[in-house]
């Protein structure tokens, strides 16, 4: 059976009714004006302008239904009880805080409240009104907010682990004259291994976990005044909050053995180096950027990609058929193929990008050649990107061409700083970092 599509209206009745379950279950003569506990969730002065609302939602969506089992149920009165105890901390802070003799029966509403949905006798009855409401990311994102104690969506590391992943695994590379990267059929070759195999675990699979666990999230760091990033990893949470028309600010959490540091996320700009606070209107907004393209990526190691290309060949003359299974056709690739060695192309694949969070509005206005033509070292932890060579100055045909170009630096003040120089100027000697075989991006992720 299809499961009943989540709409306003739903949400709504499904609040009204445990209110009137609430006011039911009262034994007192004025239980009719606990009606008021909605507008007491509601007043700004105790909860502010969002999250009452929000509780109301993400109570109705939580309450397990009769036909969980044991174990689910008691998980998610665990994770409703840590709602209620958030609520009535928030309640006990603001205690002197409402001066409005009104507001003082608010509290005895929601006290009241409070205690009726801890009480175990009562979740059987709370549990009838479960309409197959299910939480969503964005719900699980409002939750962790809500128990943390401020408006807003926090997406812990395996939320954010699936997003990413399932994107990553969606970003197929098929067209230009170089090997075609067809991720998603990949993906099914990989998955034909395992079922015939019977393996445990999925090697394409643990290669996207990689990718993910090697994205950066560049960070102010407010001490220094320098760009810095932490990479993903179990211990990192996105924060979305201080919303406004123009979105939400977003800041990393980083917490290790309880102590948690929270760092406001920058955004690359696709002007050079420049970074900028990252503000967006939800996590759909948040793109991957590849600091390298994976076309350059395939264009400079095709001699070393020679399983990729027998896919690639394949995945053209398929898609030029006008008619194809592609499941049969990856079963039949599948036979032709050492995957193994695929892997470890993949790897390699892997290994030369870099990938970083940037606002989705600044991506879709990257081209998809490189910010920099070439990127120098001049100095011992001194770099330059050279942006565009061969600049003629007007009136001046006959003069030396210019270079325009960025000192690299992680001194956010100066980010997306340009200079330009006389295309001989001994500012711009250097070597290339290519020509270095122990560099790599990594080494300088702050400072592009």
């Amino acid at each position: 059976m299809a499961k009943k599509r989540i709409n306003e209206a739903d949400i709504k009745e499904a609040q009204n009714e445990l209110i009137k379950m609430f006011v039911d279950s009262l034994n007192i003569k004025s239980k009719k004006e606990y009606k008021q506990v909605v507008n007491a969730l509601n007043t700004e002065e105790i909860y502010g302008p969002n999250k009452g609302r929000l509780f109301l939602e993400l109570l109705v969506r939580m309450i397990p239904s009769n036909n969980d089992s044991i174990k689910v149920n008691r998980q998610k009165w665990s994770e409703i009880e840590k709602i209620v105890d958030a609520m009535d901390k928030h309640l006990s802070e603001f205690r002197n805080k409402t001066p409005a003799e009104y507001k003082k029966s608010y509290k005895s509403y929601l006290n009241r409240f409070f205690k009726f949905l801890r009480d175990n006798k009562n979740h059987n009855i709370l549990s009838e009104l479960q309409k197959g409401l299910k939480m969503n990311a964005a719900a699980t994102a409002a939750k962790n907010a809500l128990i943390q104690g401020f408006d807003g969506e926090i997406y812990l590391y395996s939320a954010l682990r699936t997003k990413f992943k399932s994107r990553l695994r969606c970003q197929d590379r098929t067209s230009g004259d170089k090997i075609w990267l067809p991720l998603r059929f990949i993906a099914k070759l990989y998955s034909i291994d395992k079922k015939n195999k019977k393996k445990k675990n999925n090697p394409f699979s643990q290669w996207l976990d990689s990718l993910v666990n090697g994205i950066s999230v560049h960070y102010d760091d407010t001490n220094t005044g320098k760009v810095s990033h932490l990479t993903f990893n179990e211990n990192l949470s996105l924060v979305f909050t201080n919303k406004d028309k123009e979105g939400y600010d977003v800041f990393v959490w980083q917490i290790n053995n309880g102590h948690k540091d929270e760092f406001r996320v920058l955004t690359p700009t696709g002007k050079g180096n420049q970074k900028t606070p990252m503000k967006v209107k939800s996590i759909s907004e948040i793109d991957i950027d590849h600091v390298k393209s994976i076309d350059a990526t395939l264009r400079e190691k095709e001699q070393y990609l020679t399983e990729l290309k027998k896919v690639s060949d394949f995945y053209k003359d398929m898609v030029e058929e006008e008619e194809y299974d592609e499941n049969a056709k990856a079963e039949e690739l599948y036979k032709k193929l050492n995957l193994p060695l695929l892997q470890k192309e993949l790897i390699t694949i892997g290994n030369d990008g870099l990938l970083r969070l940037m606002d989705s509005k600044y991506n879709s206005q990257k081209s998809n050649g490189e910010t920099f033509k070439e990127i120098r070292k001049i100095a011992d932890n001194k770099y330059i990107g050279i942006i565009e060579e061969g600049i003629k100055m007007d009136n001046y045909p006959n003069g030396n061409s210019m270079t325009l170009y960025q000192e690299l630096t992680d001194v956010l003040s100066q980010t997306g700083n340009l200079s330009i120089a006389y295309s001989n100027s001994a500012s711009l000697n250097g070597q290339d970092v290519n020509q270095d075989p122990n560099f790599t991006l990594k080494d300088i992720i702050d400072k592009i």
